[in-house]
């Protein structure tokens, strides 16, 4: 029997990408915090509270919008810059 192949060191969280599923490791994923008012808001340092996503590419977000529980995900300001550089 063979041991699965890990995607990050042991001590890096890794996380799914609600666009694409893909895992990776949490570091290299966007998080998004869910807001009262029902929309998504961009946690770049992942510290907010509340229940978070994560997207991985500006790509994954179109992809969410067909998507009925992140639909309103696709919606949300998202600066560039915020992006996780790869």
């Amino acid at each position: 029997m063979t041991t699965p192949k890990r995607l990050a060191p042991p001590n890096d969280p890794v996380r799914q990408c609600v666009g694409c599923r893909t895992r990776a490791p949490k570091r290299t994923l966007l998080r998004f915090v869910a807001v009262a008012q029902g929309g998504w808001e961009p946690d770049p340092r992942a510290r907010r509270d509340g229940r978070g996503v994560y997207l991985c590419s500006p790509q994954c977000v179109e992809r969410v919008k067909k998507n009925k529980r992140y639909k309103s995900l696709a919606t949300a300001a998202v600066p560039s810059a915020a992006w996780p550089a790869h």
